[in-house]
């Protein structure tokens, strides 16, 4: 089978780079070791060469890599024209409303699948004001313009069935990897820390939140810290300088930019709590990386967090109501102190991220894609 993945987001992109580029080489590199043609079309950006293979899957970047938004656009150009061209048997698009293809409406003939991350709606504006009012508007039609769905987890899929109410929607997550397993029993070391982890998206990961409600905790318990650690796009990063350099309790703050993946795991196994006030998320792979570790996530009750980090005693999620600031500071004050709790949620989430592992999920992706396909003549050219 050739399959082609259209995708702007990239390991490497210093724009973006955030799980889907992750969950897109997990996926596709076991889907190639059993002989289907992969073909991932993504954005171009500074420092990246054209073409190049990852652990057996082609990578093809498409349009300038001169501004984030001129990269985007350039690459709905590319895009397009790669869909068109064809010599594929199945499309997927990782549908973006910032970098719409409507890839059933390009290439109608062959089965196309819209990858659903995240539904970032009413967001869109909340974020970028009057810039976001064209993403908010073309989400739901370029949703509609498909009838096949890989939703990255059960809230989202019950989204989408209400915007699509005929569509065949199939649910893969994304799982953690092993390097985030820990111990039976963890230790942390040093000063206790509260640890924000990932991509650095002020708005919908509400790291505005987290910062303000530190300053709070702070003043109630002498000893606690905050370990932000991530990279993201500059103009978010300076944000988030502003905001800890607003704070009362800078001192106690540290910022950290992108970490190594054995980074990352340290950092995970030795907080105390990992915190995710965000507004939206589909699958934040953070928090089933959090469960591997056996680290509970304080974080809000929305859909997505609530899908990757269940409440306990089902998992290790301790979650409040979105936006509650109150309830967030009072349940982290709680959960760092309370040692017992916190074990309890740490056994619970390894439990539950031994649930997804890539091999079984890529599986499950690949066999959607055959039924889709399965009866279909073969296009005559090759991607």
């Amino acid at each position: 089978m050739r399959i082609l993945h259209l995708i702007y987001d990239d390991i490497g992109n210093p724009w973006v780079g955030g799980g889907g580029a992750t969950r897109t080489l997990e996926i596709y590199s076991r889907i190639a070791a059993r002989d289907h043609a992969v073909l991932v079309a993504c954005g171009h950006y500074p420092g990246a060469s054209r073409r190049d293979v990852r652990q057996g899957v082609r990578y093809r970047r498409l349009g300038s890599a001169r501004s984030h938004i001129w990269s985007r656009l350039t690459f709905m150009k590319g895009a397009a024209r790669l869909i068109m061209r064809g010599g594929y048997d199945i499309v997927i698009e990782d549908v973006s409303p910032y970098s719409p293809l409507f890839s059933p409406v390009l290439s109608p003939h062959r089965p196309a699948v819209a990858s659903v991350q995240n539904l970032s709606g009413r967001h869109a504006t909340g974020k970028y004001g009057w810039l976001g009012v064209g993403p908010r508007m073309v989400e739901r039609p370029l949703l509609r313009a498909f009838r096949n769905f890989v939703a990255v987890s059960p809230g989202v899929a019950d989204e989408l069935k209400v915007i699509v109410p005929d569509a065949s929607i199939r649910v893969v997550p994304n799982s953690a990897g092993s390097i985030f397993s820990g111990a039976a029993e963890r230790e942390t070391r040093g000063n206790p820390y509260i640890l924000s982890l990932g991509r650095v998206d002020v708005y919908q990961k509400g790291l505005d939140r987290l910062v303000r409600a530190f300053d709070t905790i702070a003043e109630k318990s002498h000893s606690i810290q905050l370990v932000l650690a991530g990279s993201g796009p500059r103009e978010q990063e300076e944000i988030l300088r502003n905001l800890v350099a607003g704070s009362k309790h800078i001192d106690r703050i540290t910022l950290l930019s992108q970490v190594s993946q054995e980074r990352a795991a340290e950092l995970m196994k030795g907080a105390l709590l990992l915190a995710m006030p965000s507004r939206y998320e589909a699958w934040p792979l953070t928090a089933v990386e959090a469960g591997a570790a056996g680290t509970p996530v304080v974080g809000s009750d929305i859909v997505g967090v609530r899908d990757a980090a269940p409440p306990y005693p089902i998992a290790h999620g301790y979650l409040v109501p979105d936006g509650d600031e109150e309830a967030l500071v009072d349940a982290i004050i709680r959960m760092a102190g309370d040692s017992e709790l916190r074990r309890s949620l740490g056994t619970r989430g390894r439990e539950w991220a031994r649930n997804f592992t890539w091999d079984a999920l890529a599986e499950q992706q690949l066999q959607f894609y055959q039924e889709l396909v399965s009866g279909r003549d073969a296009p005559q050219n090759s991607l």
